[in-house]
């Protein structure tokens, strides 16, 4: 699917040249680190979250759970598009702009899903599970753009 109107409007305005394949690269470095750091991954795996990422740009979705594996803690695969997540994972949808802002900090999910920037499904358990758990991707997620990933930083001033 392509971005939303509301995307292509603030991509205009700011000028952006925003990489979808960049946010999917960060996303998985964030995910390996978050794999080797012991205490972020033991907290995932207690809290068992199970997310489904869809990105808009791309036809698959990241998954990403707790491991059923006792040597992995948190695992994570991509599903085609006739396959589904797990079941009473919670399912997002978005444009990956959007996902990005999300991750760093700068969108807060429920005005984004207000303003059809962002699609959400699953049951409140997966919500209340999953969101909270978020947060402990989220922190090495904005550490890595800021180390590694510059063009996914974009503007800094702009608020929530």
């Amino acid at each position: 699917m392509e971005a939303t109107s509301a995307e292509i409007e603030d991509r205009a305005a700011r000028g952006s040249r925003f990489d979808p394949n960049e946010l999917r690269g960060a996303l998985l470095e964030t995910l390996e680190e978050v794999r080797r750091d012991e205490t972020v991954a033991a907290r995932l795996r207690a809290v068992g979250v199970h997310l489904c990422l869809a990105l808009d740009e791309f036809d698959e979705r990241l998954e990403i759970g707790s491991s059923s594996d006792p040597d992995e803690v948190i695992a994570w695969r991509f599903l085609a598009p006739d396959e589904s997540p797990r079941e009473g994972a919670l399912e997002l949808a978005m444009g990956a702009e959007t996902a990005n802002r999300w991750l760093l900090g700068r969108e807060s999910l429920p005005v984004a899903v207000a303003r059809g920037r962002a699609r959400v499904s699953g049951g409140a358990s997966a919500a209340l599970a999953a969101l909270p758990a978020v947060r402990l991707i989220s922190e090495p997620y904005r550490k890595l753009v800021g180390t590694s990933f510059p063009g996914l930083a974009g503007d800094r001033t702009r608020p929530l």
